[in-house]
Protein backbone atom coordinates (compact mmCIF):
# COMPACT_ATOMS: atom_id res chain seq x y z
CA UNK A 1 0.00 0.00 0.00
CA UNK A 2 2.84 2.38 0.79
CA UNK A 3 4.31 1.69 -2.63
CA UNK A 4 0.94 2.37 -4.26
CA UNK A 5 0.59 5.67 -2.38
CA UNK A 6 4.13 6.74 -3.30
CA UNK A 7 3.60 5.99 -6.97
CA UNK A 8 0.22 7.68 -6.97
CA UNK A 9 1.65 10.76 -5.30
CA UNK A 10 4.45 10.77 -7.86
CA UNK A 11 1.87 10.56 -10.64
CA UNK A 12 -0.04 13.44 -9.05
CA UNK A 13 3.14 15.49 -8.86
CA UNK A 14 3.66 14.96 -12.58
CA UNK A 15 0.12 16.19 -13.15
CA UNK A 16 0.58 19.26 -10.93
CA UNK A 17 -0.64 22.65 -12.02
CA UNK A 18 1.84 24.68 -14.10
CA UNK A 19 4.22 27.04 -12.35
CA UNK A 20 3.91 30.85 -12.49
CA UNK A 21 6.15 31.12 -15.57
CA UNK A 22 3.96 28.69 -17.50
CA UNK A 23 0.72 30.67 -17.22
CA UNK A 24 0.42 31.18 -20.97
CA UNK A 25 0.97 27.46 -21.66
CA UNK A 26 -1.40 26.20 -18.91
CA UNK A 27 -3.67 23.42 -20.10
CA UNK A 28 -7.01 23.19 -18.29
CA UNK A 29 -7.26 19.48 -19.15
CA UNK A 30 -4.15 18.78 -17.01
CA UNK A 31 -5.87 20.28 -13.98
CA UNK A 32 -8.93 18.18 -14.76
CA UNK A 33 -6.70 15.11 -15.12
CA UNK A 34 -5.10 15.83 -11.78
CA UNK A 35 -8.51 16.13 -10.13
CA UNK A 36 -9.56 12.86 -11.80
CA UNK A 37 -6.49 11.06 -10.42
CA UNK A 38 -7.05 12.52 -6.95
CA UNK A 39 -10.71 11.54 -7.15
CA UNK A 40 -9.77 7.97 -8.12
CA UNK A 41 -7.29 7.72 -5.25
CA UNK A 42 -9.90 8.98 -2.77
CA UNK A 43 -12.38 6.49 -4.20
CA UNK A 44 -9.84 3.67 -3.79
CA UNK A 45 -9.62 4.44 -0.06
CA UNK A 46 -13.39 4.87 0.20
CA UNK A 47 -14.08 1.44 -1.35
CA UNK A 48 -11.63 -0.26 1.02
CA UNK A 49 -13.82 0.74 3.98
CA UNK A 50 -17.14 -0.51 2.59
CA UNK A 51 -18.98 -3.46 4.03
CA UNK A 52 -19.77 -6.27 1.53
CA UNK A 53 -23.41 -5.19 1.03
CA UNK A 54 -22.39 -1.55 0.53
CA UNK A 55 -19.69 -2.60 -1.91
CA UNK A 56 -22.21 -4.56 -3.96
CA UNK A 57 -24.53 -1.53 -4.11
CA UNK A 58 -21.58 0.65 -5.16
CA UNK A 59 -20.73 -1.77 -7.97
CA UNK A 60 -24.35 -1.67 -9.16
CA UNK A 61 -24.37 2.14 -9.18
CA UNK A 62 -21.14 2.30 -11.19
CA UNK A 63 -22.35 -0.33 -13.66
CA UNK A 64 -25.19 1.93 -14.84
CA UNK A 65 -22.98 5.03 -14.92
CA UNK A 66 -21.43 6.72 -17.92
CA UNK A 67 -18.72 5.02 -19.93
CA UNK A 68 -16.15 7.75 -19.41
CA UNK A 69 -12.59 6.75 -18.46
CA UNK A 70 -12.91 7.92 -14.85
CA UNK A 71 -16.06 5.86 -14.33
CA UNK A 72 -14.37 2.83 -15.91
CA UNK A 73 -11.41 3.27 -13.58
CA UNK A 74 -13.70 3.56 -10.55
CA UNK A 75 -15.61 0.47 -11.69
CA UNK A 76 -12.33 -1.43 -11.94
CA UNK A 77 -11.41 -0.38 -8.40
CA UNK A 78 -14.77 -1.53 -7.03
CA UNK A 79 -14.71 -4.80 -8.99
CA UNK A 80 -11.25 -5.75 -7.75
CA UNK A 81 -12.20 -5.37 -4.10
CA UNK A 82 -13.06 -8.60 -2.25
CA UNK A 83 -15.46 -10.13 -1.46
CA UNK A 84 -16.94 -11.07 -4.78
CA UNK A 85 -14.10 -9.55 -6.74
CA UNK A 86 -14.06 -9.85 -10.51
CA UNK A 87 -10.45 -9.13 -11.34
CA UNK A 88 -10.59 -10.20 -15.00
CA UNK A 89 -13.39 -7.66 -15.61
CA UNK A 90 -11.47 -5.00 -13.65
CA UNK A 91 -8.35 -5.63 -15.75
CA UNK A 92 -10.41 -5.38 -18.93
CA UNK A 93 -11.78 -1.99 -17.84
CA UNK A 94 -8.28 -0.75 -17.01
CA UNK A 95 -7.07 -1.89 -20.44
CA UNK A 96 -9.85 0.16 -22.04
CA UNK A 97 -8.77 3.23 -20.07
CA UNK A 98 -5.12 2.64 -20.96
CA UNK A 99 -5.91 2.30 -24.68
CA UNK A 100 -8.33 5.20 -24.90
CA UNK A 101 -7.16 8.26 -26.84
CA UNK A 102 -9.54 10.57 -24.94
CA UNK A 103 -7.72 13.38 -23.07
CA UNK A 104 -9.28 12.43 -19.73
CA UNK A 105 -8.04 8.85 -20.23
CA UNK A 106 -4.50 9.99 -21.00
CA UNK A 107 -4.26 11.62 -17.58
CA UNK A 108 -5.49 8.41 -15.93
CA UNK A 109 -3.11 6.06 -17.79
CA UNK A 110 -0.34 5.95 -15.15
CA UNK A 111 -2.88 5.16 -12.45
CA UNK A 112 -4.66 2.61 -14.68
CA UNK A 113 -1.36 0.84 -15.37
CA UNK A 114 -0.41 0.84 -11.72
CA UNK A 115 -3.78 -0.57 -10.71
CA UNK A 116 -3.60 -3.16 -13.50
CA UNK A 117 -0.25 -4.36 -12.13
CA UNK A 118 -1.63 -4.47 -8.60
CA UNK A 119 -4.80 -6.32 -9.63
CA UNK A 120 -2.84 -8.82 -11.72
CA UNK A 121 -0.66 -9.55 -8.70
CA UNK A 122 -3.76 -9.82 -6.53
CA UNK A 123 -5.22 -12.32 -9.00
CA UNK A 124 -1.99 -14.32 -9.02
CA UNK A 125 -1.97 -14.44 -5.22
CA UNK A 126 -5.64 -15.45 -5.08
CA UNK A 127 -4.98 -18.25 -7.56
CA UNK A 128 -2.01 -19.41 -5.51
CA UNK A 129 -4.10 -19.29 -2.32
CA UNK A 130 -6.84 -21.36 -3.96
CA UNK A 131 -4.26 -23.88 -5.14
CA UNK A 132 -2.81 -24.11 -1.64
CA UNK A 133 -6.29 -24.52 -0.17
CA UNK A 134 -7.01 -27.41 -2.56
CA UNK A 135 -3.67 -28.98 -1.71
CA UNK A 136 -4.37 -28.58 2.01
CA UNK A 137 -7.77 -30.19 1.56
CA UNK A 138 -6.21 -33.15 -0.28
CA UNK A 139 -3.59 -33.48 2.46
CA UNK A 140 -6.33 -33.38 5.10
CA UNK A 141 -8.24 -36.14 3.29
CA UNK A 142 -5.07 -38.20 3.05
CA UNK A 143 -4.43 -37.69 6.76
CA UNK A 144 -7.97 -38.79 7.62
CA UNK A 145 -7.56 -41.88 5.44
CA UNK A 146 -4.21 -42.69 7.08
CA UNK A 147 -5.73 -42.35 10.56
CA UNK A 148 -8.65 -44.58 9.59
CA UNK A 149 -6.23 -47.19 8.19
CA UNK A 150 -4.11 -46.99 11.38
CA UNK A 151 -7.24 -47.56 13.54
CA UNK A 152 -8.17 -50.59 11.44
CA UNK A 153 -4.68 -52.04 11.85
CA UNK A 154 -4.77 -51.45 15.62
CA UNK A 155 -8.14 -53.24 15.80
CA UNK A 156 -6.73 -56.22 13.86
CA UNK A 157 -3.70 -56.38 16.14
CA UNK A 158 -5.96 -56.29 19.21
CA UNK A 159 -8.14 -59.04 17.72
CA UNK A 160 -5.09 -61.22 17.00
CA UNK A 161 -3.78 -60.60 20.51
CA UNK A 162 -7.13 -61.68 21.97
CA UNK A 163 -7.16 -64.82 19.82
CA UNK A 164 -3.64 -65.65 20.99
CA UNK A 165 -4.72 -65.31 24.65
CA UNK A 166 -7.60 -67.74 24.19
CA UNK A 167 -5.53 -70.51 22.56
CA UNK A 168 -4.54 -73.43 24.83
CA UNK A 169 -0.95 -73.57 25.80
CA UNK A 170 1.22 -75.78 23.63
CA UNK A 171 3.84 -78.09 25.00
CA UNK A 172 7.33 -76.78 25.01
CA UNK A 173 9.04 -77.30 21.66
CA UNK A 174 12.46 -78.29 23.08
CA UNK A 175 11.26 -81.31 25.15
CA UNK A 176 11.40 -84.75 23.47
CA UNK A 177 8.04 -86.29 22.74
CA UNK A 178 7.04 -89.18 24.97
CA UNK A 179 7.96 -92.63 23.70
CA UNK A 180 5.26 -94.97 22.46
CA UNK A 181 4.57 -98.02 24.67
CA UNK A 182 6.15 -100.43 22.18
CA UNK A 183 9.30 -98.44 22.00
CA UNK A 184 10.05 -98.59 25.69
CA UNK A 185 13.00 -100.67 26.56
CA UNK A 186 13.15 -102.88 29.42
CA UNK A 187 16.30 -102.55 31.34
CA UNK A 188 17.44 -105.11 33.80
Amino acid sequence: MALLAAVLLGACANLAAPGPGDAERADPSKDGGRRAVESAIEYYHFVRQLEPAELERERDVLAVGAGDPLNQLLQAIALARPPGSNIPRALALLAVVDASPRPEAVALRPLARLLADQFAEQQRLETAAQSLARQLERTGQHLKESRRHARELEEKIEALTEIERTLPERPAAHAAPPLAPTERRITR
